[in-house]
């Protein structure tokens, strides 16, 4: 029987680092450059969303001077005014504005806590696709109700990312009564939930969950409507 040849691996070469360099004066300028641009862009955003101020304190003793009955059919009346509204995924400020009126009341009076300025302005700020980035206590959770409100009232559906189960599952029952009271449908979905359990909850118009499960259920049902028959009509129709 022959002798079986030995491999030779090659020896593993030490890893080159990039060697170490002090930043020159003109490094220095220009990362000065830099921060003052980054600096003034953010001032102008933060002076464009205290415009929504204006217009919710507009309408905000109106919304105080209202019955809970009244607030609820303010919130249905707004419903066809968003949709109609709506022109490619914007809404207007003057009525996300008399919207934020509505739905800052409405939570004063179901969960106790009213939105401060600055979650009025992050608020704004996430309607306009932009980040909204909150210090831990600042309420965050409250903030987003805005947001999440108005876009469902304008006939979105709405998906509330967070980082874990227990934050989805605390957030969605600590304002589903904000929801409801405004005529809003609110799931929430979790990992350990099956398939037809998960495809009825996302029926409701806000769903809250991790962007773990939303990332794997979107996949899943790529690949489920891919195996059906009809899979190129359905394409088509989306064009």
């Amino acid at each position: 029987m022959s002798e079986m040849k030995r491999i030779h691996l090659p020896q593993p070469k030490p890893f080159s680092e990039r060697p170490e360099t002090e930043d020159t004066k003109f490094d220095r300028f220009g990362q000065r450059i830099i921060g003052r641009i980054v600096a003034v862009g953010a001032q102008s955003r933060a002076r464009k969303s205290k415009r929504i101020l204006r217009h919710v304190g507009h309408h905000a003793k109106a919304a105080t001077n209202m019955s809970d009955a009244e607030l609820q059919r303010e919130a249905k009346a707004l419903r066809p005014l968003l949709r109609a509204a709506l022109n490619d995924q914007d809404l207007p400020i003057k009525i996300v504005g008399r919207t934020f009126a509505m739905i800052r009341e409405c939570a004063t009076r179901v969960l106790g806590m009213r939105h401060y300025d600055v979650q009025v302005m992050g608020a704004w700020a996430m309607l306009q696709g932009q980040v909204s980035e909150m210090r831990t206590g600042e309420g965050k959770t409250l903030a987003a109700t805005l947001a999440v409100a108005t876009a469902a009232l304008s006939g979105r559906a709405v998906h509330v990312m967070t980082v874990n189960d227990y934050r989805a599952s605390r957030d969605c029952e600590e304002m589903k009564p904000l929801y409801t009271f405004l005529g809003l449908t609110t799931a929430c979905v979790l990992e350990e939930q099956q398939d037809a359990e998960r495809q009825s909850l996302y029926g409701a118009e806000i769903v809250y969950g991790t962007n773990k499960t939303f990332a794997f259920d979107y996949l899943r049902d790529r690949q489920v409507l891919r195996l059906r028959s009809g899979h190129l009509r359905r394409k088509l129709e989306v064009l």
